[in-house]
């Protein structure tokens, strides 16, 4: 996850260290135990299968931390990407697709979402989840990662194996959709969320 140049360095000296010490590994698991479970959470929709599949993400972490390398993606968006894919994988089994109810949903938007601090003005907060669970699955998953995961723009295109002019695209494509659903439930003005769709273009 995003943080200071602090942050960052800690996590890249563990993640080096973990290639040949399980306590360093530990550490991590620590770190990221609970943003992974929370992240897989909100994607599957009931906690045996998320405690499952998160568990399987950190045992894949540690079978293949021999080939990671920090070079091009930090080790949180590694993790997140193999959530990511187990989560994918998952719904193949199934076949089917779950969305979240409102009321399992960890509403967290970070401190530097002013623009969606801004939408938020406009509608209430149960009116955005209800309309996100009516979005794609990719559109869905792109503004889950940035307003609920707090992942930074780098970080969600490591994670969507995307660059982040690509990233900017489907960001504004995302808010464009759920812009259409919002002023289709009437809970918001069309000219200011123009402005914030418009502004991620």
């Amino acid at each position: 996850m995003g943080g200071s140049a602090r942050d960052i360095e800690l996590e890249r000296d563990l993640a080096i260290r973990a290639k040949s010490s399980m306590a360093a590994f530990g550490e991590l698991y620590d770190l990221y135990l609970t943003p992974i479970y929370s992240f897989v959470l909100r994607r599957v929709g009931n906690e045996k299968d998320a405690e499952d599949l998160t568990a399987q993400t950190f045992e894949k972490a540690l079978l293949s931390i021999g080939r990671y390398e920090w070079q091009g993606i930090s080790f949180s968006a590694w993790l997140y990407r193999i959530a990511a894919n187990n989560v994918a994988d998952h719904y193949r089994r199934r076949k089917r697709v779950r969305l979240v109810g409102i009321e399992e949903a960890d509403f967290r938007p970070g401190p530097d979402d002013m623009a969606f601090e801004r939408v938020e003005d406009y509608y209430r907060r149960e009116l955005l989840l209800r309309s996100m669970q009516k979005l794609p699955a990719q559109y869905n998953q792109v503004l889950s990662m940035k307003f609920f995961d707090e992942l930074d723009n780098e970080e969600m295109a490591q994670v969507m194996g995307c660059s982040r002019s690509s990233l900017a695209v489907k960001l504004y494509r995302s808010l464009r959709a759920l812009r259409k659903i919002v002023l289709a439930e009437g809970g918001l003005e069309a000219e200011p969320f123009q402005a914030e769709t418009a502004g991620e273009a």
